[in-house]
């Protein structure tokens, strides 16, 4: 049995920090249930697979974007739209049947539908409740629109990345999500802890600001007490010499190399081809290292560029220094020690038959489990949820689908199959099964 069987929880939210958080429940055992709209759906169900049919229904397109897996298996879906008072109405029956609740909407938005701490606790007084909002609930940014990059700029962290002596880049990624959606559920599991002893629920606030902020804390630390601003490094580090990034014999490969320290430095100078670092007096110490080092880059370049990335790596590994050949997503795809953890696994899906999952990154050894369902087609459950949570009859559910307050899934009998199952088992090692008919590329009928 997985450690939370039995806890219920209901989200509300897009992209990435909220279904994501849920999903990390829903691995964990419990019965997560995703609220939907179709009139405004996630980003990430508009983001369909660019290798479908032209001609297939757009609807049935929801259900295909890669990125669905990594934030919403595990879950059920239901469409509800909540701004409809029947809509609402059936949420409200819904929610009082969770343990938790968790949302990344906009605090405007919260406020908007009736999704506010005071609204949900009202439905259910010993409700967890979780919001991992863009800036919190209170302060002059409350009501400001964010996406993780531009979190990344509030918080100071794009400022951080790029060279020296050009713009800031920035990482190009929304970052908060990630953090935010770990913190969100191990905060969870500790409220649910507590109301096992207490009875009692609890309202959590994780602004995504915060969480940003938590993962530079030593930068902003020494700019409050040493007024030391650290900007943009490129690839080096601000405590020592080498570290950098450096191109390899073959196409756009590189190693990273690390020897920031003395015993890191010492084992360098022990590689083949790399002993004459040893004797240059500009090395000798850490500070001359720091300060020379254009021309440490230089030496180790000319090094690198006589190996694969591979090879450098492992000589330098074998010599006691921190390195690692530099992975594109192939790399990742194919690596023996993720393929050896199941990182990767085949999940079943209603839309594919099968699909290809990520495990997430918590991993309990005794009750190791694969990814049980992945991601749902949008309002897969909703009959059913509708019924086993909120009570609703027959009828009743089926007066909620005729008036578009609630849907179910797009033609449920079409099933695709991604164009990769022929090809990807080459490099990710699942057991996919044998390739079948070709990708559907009727039009999709409509229906309910």
């Amino acid at each position: 049995m997985r450690p939370l069987a039995g806890v219920r929880v209901v989200g509300i939210g897009a992209g990435m920090a909220g279904p994501l958080a849920v999903r990390y429940l829903g691995y964990l055992g419990a019965d997560a249930v995703r609220v939907e709209s179709r009139r405004r759906p996630d980003p990430l169900r508009v983001s369909r697979s660019a290798w479908l049919p032209a001609d297939l229904d757009p609807r049935v397109g929801m259900d295909t974007s890669p990125a669905l897996n990594a934030s919403t298996s595990d879950q059920r879906s239901i469409v509800l739209e909540l701004d409809r008072p029947g809509g609402y109405e059936a949420f409200r029956r819904i929610v009082s049947a969770a343990d938790v609740f968790v949302t990344n909407l906009s605090t405007d938005t919260v406020s908007k539908l009736g999704l506010a701490y005071h609204d949900i606790v009202r439905e259910r007084p010993d409700i967890i409740y979780a919001a991992s909002t863009a800036f919190g609930s209170s302060g002059p940014y409350q009501s400001f629109r964010t996406w993780g990059m531009n979190l990344c700029a509030a918080a100071g962290i794009e400022d951080m990345v790029g060279w020296p002596d050009r713009d800031a880049t920035g990482i190009l990624m929304s970052f908060p999500d990630y953090p935010s959606a770990l913190l969100t559920a191990t905060t969870i599991l500790a409220a649910l802890r507590r109301r096992r002893q207490t009875g009692q629920g609890c309202r959590i606030e994780l602004p995504q600001l915060n969480v940003s902020l938590n993962a530079i804390g030593p930068v902003l630390i020494d700019a409050a007490f040493e007024g030391t601003a650290h900007g943009r490094r490129g690839n080096r580090s601000a405590f020592g010499a080498p570290q950098g990034v450096y191109a390899c014999r073959g196409d756009e490969r590189h190693v990273a190399i690390s020897a920031a320290d003395e015993l890191g430095w010492i084992s360098l100078c022990t590689v083949a081809g790399l002993e004459g670092l040893a004797a240059d007096a500009r090395f000798a110490t850490a500070e001359g290292r720091m300060q020379h080092h254009d021309e440490l880059d230089a030496s180790l370049a000319a090094w690198a560029a006589q190996h694969t990335d591979w090879e450098a790596a492992a000589l330098l590994q074998e010599s006691g220094v921190a390195a690692a050949p530099v992975f594109d997503h192939w790399d990742v795809l194919g690596d023996h020690q993720l393929a050896s953890r199941d990182y990767f696994q085949l999940a079943t899906s209603t839309r594919f038959g099968v699909d290809i999952v990520n495990r997430p990154g918590v991993f309990l050894p005794e009750t190791a489990e694969p990814v049980t369902a992945a991601a749902p087609s949008m309002g897969e459950h909703s009959r059913e949820i509708l019924a086993e949570w909120g009570g609703l009859p027959g009828e009743q559910i089926d007066e909620l689908l005729d008036e578009g307050i609630a849907m179910t899934a797009v033609c449920p009998e079409l099933q695709l199959r991604r164009p990769y199952l022929d090809w990807i088992g080459r490099l990710v090692r699942v057991p996919w099964p044998t390739p079948g008919p070709a990708v559907a590329t009727a039009r999709a009928k409509s229906g309910r």
